[in-house]
């Protein structure tokens, strides 16, 4: 599983500038699993790599699972 801690460490999170605008979607929010899919399909059309793909759709499923065992929220 990707968690906030892992990202921070050594995922994508800590490349990105100081500066540089980024928008986060959590699993605690009701669209989150929807719009990591819809991400792994537009970065599939666009040539991202298959492993980079692959990785978003485990992270919608997985945010999924973690809607059906916590909850989910309309984002505040």
């Amino acid at each position: 599983m990707t968690t906030a801690e892992k990202e921070f460490e050594s995922g994508c999170l800590s490349r990105v500038g100081d500066d540089e605008p980024v928008f986060v979607v959590r699993a605690a929010d009701k669209s989150g699993p929807a719009i990591v899919q819809a991400w792994s399909i537009i970065a599939e059309l666009i040539g991202t790599n298959k492993h980079k793909v692959e990785e978003a759709r485990r992270i919608s499923r997985e945010m999924l699972q973690w809607q059906i065992e916590n909850g989910y929220k309309i984002p505040d």
